[in-house]
């Protein structure tokens, strides 16, 4: 037994039985007054035949009613329905387009009850390689890559199973063999007792995306394993970044240099004439190179008076290498800093 009814559906019957209701209260009404005026007419003098009685109070309650049931009633009805049929072509357009779009863009299947795909679109094709005659009748274990284990496969049917919508990520195998990651949602269709009767999948190519943070990891983890000092800052200067190197050599952790700027590793000491060409050379978007006097994160020597300071065993001299980093639209993103220890360096060579 249903218990909730299409809205649609609910509203067509209120609109037949209030419908009906109308006419039936004309027409009464209607035939009352032709009633009356017949009786009016015998009480008069005028002598009717039963016959004639009965087609007058036919063709009296037709000309009277007819009138009135278009205006109170057909009439509304008609403009009423033209109205909601353009409205529902509308809507059908709309669903087209919609369909369009999301057919240009996703990757949508749908599947029966187990599992079966019915439906699979031009896109979802392009990418796994497969023909539609491929694909129909066959579930989705023929794009299995193996990659997920079972409980992640188990716990995606038991959702979808629940008539609750699923959404994740799957590594899916082309025909010719090749990997590709989809993010997916799968959404039931539920008959009237709120089972799902078929499942629509709707997926996004993340290939791409997935291959570039995996290039990204990589990248990262050359830098971190890089034994020269790389910094990164954004287009205002501050620090983004900085490589293990760079913070065992200076005694900062990264987290106290990021959003700082870098000349927090200089040197009061430093060469301000150097530093000077370096910004000027760094405002104009070109590339600067030259040497910095640094210091180490620590206390500097206590200065004793009418003694002479010692030296500050912390400062250190840089080789160091800025670069502006730019998008691919031209436009500066930030900054790329590499420098070498000098007097390390120096030490490596003699040594060997």
């Amino acid at each position: 037994m249903l218990h909730n009814y299409d809205p649609v559906i609910k509203k067509m019957n209120y609109r037949f039985l209030s419908s009906l209701l109308i006419i039936s209260l004309i027409v009464g009404v209607v035939e009352g007054l032709v009633m009356l005026l017949l009786n009016l007419y015998q009480q008069g003098g005028g002598l009717l035949t039963e016959l004639e009685e009965t087609v007058l109070d036919t063709f009296l309650l037709a000309l009277m009613s007819a009138p009135l049931l278009w205006f109170v009633v057909l009439r509304p009805l008609v403009m009423q329905i033209s109205r909601e049929q353009e409205t529902a072509l509308e809507q059908s357009r709309l669903n087209a387009q919609l369909r369009n779009a999301i057919n240009a863009h996703s990757l949508v299947s749908i599947a029966d009850v187990d599992g079966r795909i019915i439906h699979a679109n031009d896109k979802f094709c392009e990418v796994s390689g497969y023909t539609q005659d491929e694909l129909l009748g066959k579930d989705h274990r023929i794009l299995n890559s193996g990659y997920h284990d079972k409980a992640y496969i188990r716990t995606m049917w038991q959702t979808i199973t629940q008539g609750l919508v699923w959404q994740g990520v799957f590594c899916n195998r082309r025909k010719d063999g090749n990997f590709y990651w989809v993010t997916s949602t799968i959404m039931p269709l539920l008959d009237d007792t709120g089972k799902p009767y078929q499942y629509i999948s709707i997926r996004q190519d993340m290939t791409a995306e997935k291959e570039t943070n995996a290039e990204l990891i990589m990248l990262k983890r050359a830098v971190d394993a890089c034994a020269e000092m790389i910094v990164l800052t954004n287009n205002e200067g501050y620090i983004q970044y900085a490589n293990p190197a760079l913070c065992q050599a200076t005694g900062w952790t990264q987290a106290m240099l990021i959003g700082c700027k870098p000349d927090v590793l200089d040197s009061p000491n430093a060469d301000v004439s150097a530093i000077a060409a370096m910004r000027t050379a760094l405002a104009k978007g070109k590339s600067w190179a030259g040497r910095i006097l640094q210091r180490r994160k620590g206390i500097a020597s206590l200065h004793i008076a009418g003694q002479t300071t010692p030296p500050d065993s912390l400062e250190f001299w840089v080789e160091l290498n800025i670069t502006p980093v730019f998008n691919r639209d031209g436009s500066q993103t930030g900054y790329v800093q590499i420098q070498r220890d000098i007097q390390c360096f120096q030490y490596r060579l003699v040594t060997i």
